[in-house]
């Protein structure tokens, strides 16, 4: 692959890493395009990060506790009490795991594992204004481990994707009313077990990736693109090699491309490291070249809402800042990100690092 940078081109013969370098000298060397303005630390390292639709609050959660936190980020103080996760038998940590509401008056928070034996509560709603529980949602049926959260853009929808541990049958999308959180409708996605969840701006579309077991250690990745309306999986992408992991999905915001990031689940997986991919929407083909690096996992994965910055955390211990095209590096912020949330109006990225989180402005 040929990748065209600042006007000239990088032959096939050059390695991922010497790309990576080429593109990270580049970027250094611009302009920057986001400038720190403040920077704080939560009591324990983060796993998830959500702006408030006005930019004001900042939530924060961290792994393996209940505990959400809501910050006024400008004053460096907490709002109002620390909120608490409904119990279940896993506590360990679900990224993207906080979301608000578009009106701003409700948060929603969930964590991974949900079982029987604690009552099966997986997600939490509380209205913001007073900080009582709105709703808990639970399910006794059988072990639930969550795989992606949000809200319809009108906020009158609220999506989860979840699938069952064990042999219990019906993997999941469901979608719930958010003025009587009465279930709407639901999608069984089997044989796909769904690992992550992101809607397209206009909340026409989900996309829903995850993996089909095959025979022995054998996973096959795919990506659901599932049209809300008539409750049907439209297209299926094969998204990267056998035997790889989906764990985030984010659309563009006109809709047009999805980026995945994927990982290795066993060593003799192809894809030897953390790696994004683009992919075109109607055709499910691949736009331009793989990013990879020898990391995990891909720890952010964002779009901004005005459509010029894609946004990608935890390669080679850093956050790089593409044009919306994924095709120019215009800024690289050191740091092992663990979460990375955008605020709605595309002006602010927070990034956490362990406890650290520094808060961006973009130009």
């Amino acid at each position: 692959m040929i990748w065209l940078v600042g006007g000239f081109s990088i032959a096939r013969f050059a390695s991922a890493e010497e790309v990576g370098n080429s593109l990270e000298s580049k970027a250094n060397h611009r302009e920057r395009v986001a400038t720190q303005i403040a920077d704080f630390q939560d009591d324990a390292p983060i796993f998830s990060l959500a702006f408030s639709p006005d930019g004001k609050q900042l939530a924060t959660n961290w792994s393996m506790g209940l505990d959400i936190h809501v910050w006024d980020w400008r004053g460096r103080s907490h709002i109002g009490r620390t909120l608490r996760k409904p119990l279940g038998t896993g506590t360990a940590g679900l990224w993207d795991s906080l979301r608000y509401s578009p009106d701003g008056r409700m948060l929603v928070a969930a964590h991974r594992w949900a079982g029987a034996a604690d009552g099966g509560g997986f997600i939490r709603v509380w209205d913001t204004p007073s900080w009582a529980i709105v709703h808990d949602i639970a399910d006794v049926r059988s072990p639930i481990q969550v795989s992606g959260l949000a809200f319809s853009s009108d906020g009158r929808y609220f999506i989860e994707a979840h699938q069952r541990a064990g042999d219990h049958p019906g993997d999941l999308l469901t979608v719930y009313r958010t003025d009587t959180w009465e279930r709407e409708w639901e999608l069984t996605t089997t044989p796909l077990e769904p690992s992550a969840l992101a809607l397209s701006s206009n909340a026409g579309f989900a996309a829903v990736g995850g993996t089909v077991p095959g025979p022995g250690e054998i996973f096959y990745p795919q990506i659901l693109i599932v049209d809300l309306a008539t409750h049907v999986s439209v297209k299926t992408i094969a998204a990267f090699p056998v035997t790889s992991g989906i764990e985030r999905l984010a659309w563009s915001t006109n809709g047009s491309l999805v980026a995945a990031g994927g990982r290795p689940i066993f060593s003799r997986s192809s894809l030897k490291g953390a790696t994004v991919r683009i992919f075109d929407v109607k055709t499910g083909q691949q736009v331009g070249a793989d990013e990879s690096s020898n990391d995990d996992h891909v720890t952010g994965l964002n779009f901004t809402s005005n459509g010029k910055y894609l946004i990608i955390g935890g390669l080679n211990n850093t956050v790089r800042i593409w044009d919306a095209n994924h095709t120019v590096l215009l800024q690289t912020i050191p740091g092992d990100a663990s979460a990375i949330a955008v605020s709605g109006d595309a002006r602010y990225i927070a990034i956490a690092c362990d406890k650290n989180i520094s808060v961006w402005e973009f130009k």
